[in-house]
């Protein structure tokens, strides 16, 4: 597991995605970056409704090189693992993946306590999967068994998880809006006692409170019977909704605020 920071790779993709990203979206906006907490190492746990774009956008706003989990399949070539370590990938393994997914997984979290106590952020795609409707998926244990493994061989080292929103108008055509919504972290440490004394509660209440605050971040249409509706009605008569909900200013960010009161 050979991270490297800037590799001549990562910075080039960095480079070409920084100047890719404005002319690829008509519009994009960076929200609640203060939120980032300094000099503490962070667990970014985002939505993923854009496979490609979802890591390198959040990416290209920090001034730090940052680490991904990935699903472990695309790994299984060699030139190719080779590759996606140089970018900073890390492979995360499903049972679907075959083999011990549980080992493997243990020896690529211990790689995130020593990066997380490095003050090197990492970003988990808290679902464990991704898809395209405007909706949270139901959160993965993963992100928070990362956050207190850390804080259990590092000691004091005070894990931030902060949660990030993701919003397109559009996921595939050039064109679209794009904001990256960050949120107030969560502190490991204020679940550490907890867990030690009842593992599924405590990581129960930590999904239950990322879910609630992840989905303040996005455009989450929960209601499964009528998804297809309020999407179809939100964009077709935005210009209405839009007066309607009384939202001031044209920024991506007012537009989201719109689309969260008419669902």
């Amino acid at each position: 597991m050979r991270i490297k920071d800037w590799t001549p790779l990562y910075l080039l993709g960095y480079t070409l995605i920084k100047l890719g990203a404005r002319t690829f979206y008509k519009k994009h906006q960076v929200v609640g970056i203060e939120n980032i907490p300094k000099d503490k190492p962070v667990l970014f746990a985002a939505n993923h409704q854009n496979a490609f774009l979802d890591p390198t956008l959040i990416g290209i706003k920090l001034n730090k090189p940052l680490y991904y989990m990935v699903r472990a399949d695309i790994f299984k070539k060699k030139s190719v693992a080779k590759l996606l370590w140089s970018l900073n990938m890390m492979p995360i393994f499903r049972q679907r993946d075959g083999g011990n997914a549980v080992k493997k997984n243990e020896a690529v979290f211990d790689k995130c306590y020593d990066l997380l106590n490095e003050k090197k952020p990492i970003l988990v795609f808290a679902e464990g999967n991704q898809g395209k409707q405007k909706k949270l998926r139901p959160l993965q244990k993963g992100i928070f068994r990362i956050g207190l493994g850390a804080e259990n061989k590092h000691e004091g080292i005070d894990v931030h998880i902060v949660p990030v929103g993701l919003y397109y108008s559009d996921t595939v055509n050039m064109g679209a809006k794009m904001l990256i919504h960050i949120g107030k972290p969560m502190k490991i440490q204020d679940y550490t006692e907890a867990f030690k004394t009842d593992e599924a509660t405590t990581l129960n209440k930590m999904k239950i409170e990322l879910n609630s605050r992840m989905s303040d971040l996005m455009v989450d249409i929960q209601n499964t019977e009528y998804y297809e509706t309020i999407h179809e009605i939100m964009l077709d008569f935005d210009y209405e909704i839009y007066g309607f909900e009384n939202i001031k200013g044209n920024k991506i960010i007012n537009e989201f605020h719109c689309q969260k009161g008419f669902i």
